[in-house]
């Protein structure tokens, strides 16, 4: 099973690495929640955006194929 996954390019992530980056996200969201000036929100949120797209691509467990 896991030499037809991984023909397809799909690996096993383990899920610390997941938890991690989910909780990676939670700390974003508290330190937007903090910040008084609404640029330092602005970037925390690219930040943001970016560590979620990171969690969604760890979930999915798929390589990019380059």
């Amino acid at each position: 099973m896991k030499t037809i996954l991984a023909f397809f390019g799909y690996v096993k992530i383990p899920i610390a690495v997941v938890m991690l980056s989910t909780m990676q996200e939670t700390v974003f969201e508290t330190m937007i929640k903090s910040e008084p000036s609404e640029k330092g929100k602005l970037y925390l949120s690219r930040f943001l955006k970016g560590q979620r797209a990171l969690t969604e691509f760890l979930r999915s467990g798929k390589l990019l194929n380059e």
